[in-house]
């Protein structure tokens, strides 16, 4: 019994910080696209220069 709650708080815990590192990675996605958004809205870009 004392296994198998330690298994169920083992999973949960995996589960969490599996959230955790997928809601960072939209994060970084989300804000790389902003990022690419801004400077492909500014004037000054590099494929506008050549």
């Amino acid at each position: 019994m004392i296994q198998l709650t330690s298994f169920k708080t083992t999973h949960a815990f995996l589960t969490v910080r599996h959230l955790r590192l997928e809601n960072t990675l939209v994060h970084a996605l989300l804000w790389l696209a902003g990022m690419a958004e801004a400077f492909r809205a500014s004037p000054t870009t590099v494929g506008q220069s050549t």
